[in-house]
């Protein structure tokens, strides 16, 4: 164990986040696309949700932007990111994205 963390009796580390950790986060949330994805996954219901449904929403929520556009750049750059740092699973396939327990953690950071 080291000094960073503390058992518990239910087994949880409570280590403080390390530097790299804090920097993902800062990274995660720098950008009004991705602040807008992780909120929208933690309001949703569903377990699964489609790129076009997200695309949808954050082309609405972001003012002058084109949704065609907005789902590119969700695809190929926004989405990634977000999954390389653990926030949520994306499947390129079925374009399909799910959120990881960390999303709700981090609403507090970013809920304006």
């Amino acid at each position: 164990m080291t000094n960073s963390e503390t058992p518990i009796e239910t087994g949880i580390s409570t280590a403080a986040p390390s530097t790299h950790d804090l920097s993902n986060v800062f990274d995660a949330l720098q950008r009004p696309e991705r602040r807008t994805v992780l909120s929208f996954l933690h309001e949703c219901d569903a377990d699964t949700i489609e790129l076009d449904e997200l695309g949808a929403h954050v082309s609405s929520r972001l003012t002058g932007t084109d949704e065609i556009l907005v789902r590119s750049m969700l695809h190929h750059h926004h989405l990634p990111k977000l999954a390389d740092y653990g926030f949520i699973d994306y499947d390129r396939t079925t374009l399909e994205i799910r959120p990881c327990a960390d999303v709700h953690e981090l609403l507090p950071l970013f809920v304006e």
